[in-house]
């Protein structure tokens, strides 16, 4: 069995974001990257996407305004060749003088001033409507920014919500088991430990009457104390 050949895959065609990133200087493209390195995520692509229109118009509004000399010059060469012709076909009449020269020069002139005009007019059109996109991208990337701050304000308000619920559910369970527990028994009251026997009170003398009881002799009334403790 023969196995046909498969056709070669055509590669995708290049996207306008890529183009204008192929023609860039490396200056030119390494300045650009840094700058859409420092955009959020979501106003990059729309960006570089504005960037590359911008470019397309200019280049399209230069290409117009080459044409629309090429095609002043063409004109002006067709009326030379026709003066010639007109020269050539009629010998015997007078040749143009310097004012009918003039003001086919003239002629020539406005009409080549009137394309370029035109040419600008065109480029003034595209530059707005480049301007206008640019406006329209950025206020999308802004729109969803907001989008998306609201989206998140609201997960988080959410979230909050549920952990208040979640809380409060879990304080209620905590009070119902408390609730349906039995009331715990009460320790049983220790006995209270007997008293300590009184200490013996120590006899009270009077220091005076016994120190005349012993003749006013104070070394002997300490001896005999002594002798009775």
């Amino acid at each position: 069995m023969e196995v046909e050949p498969t056709a070669p895959q055509q590669a995708a065609p290049a996207s306008l974001e890529e183009q204008y990133l192929a023609i860039l200087g490396p200056e030119d493209k390494a300045r650009l990257l840094a700058h859409i390195g420092t955009l959020p995520e979501d106003q990059k692509a729309p960006f570089l996407l504005a960037q590359a229109q911008a470019a397309s118009a200019a280049h399209a509004a230069a290409q117009a305004q080459a044409q629309a000399q090429a095609q002043a010059q063409a004109q002006a060469q067709a009326q030379q060749a026709q003066q010639a012709e007109a020269g050539a076909s009629h010998p015997f009449e007078v040749p143009m003088g310097e004012e009918e020269s003039r003001a086919a020069a003239a002629a020539q002139q406005n009409a080549a001033a009137q394309a370029q005009a035109q040419a600008q007019a065109q480029a003034q059109a595209q530059a707005q409507a480049q301007a206008q996109a640019q406006s329209q991208a950025q206020g999308q990337a802004q729109a969803q920014a907001q989008a998306q701050a609201q989206a998140q304000a609201q997960a988080q308000m959410q979230a909050q919500a549920q952990a208040q619920a979640q809380a409060q559910a879990q304080a209620q369970a905590q009070a119902q088991q408390a609730a349906a527990a039995p009331p715990a028994a009460a320790a049983p009251v220790a006995a209270a430990a007997p008293a300590a026997p009184a200490a013996p009170l120590e006899p009270i003398i009077n220091w005076t009457a016994a120190l005349e009881q012993c003749g006013g002799e104070e070394e002997f009334l300490i001896e005999l104390l002594g002798d009775l403790w």
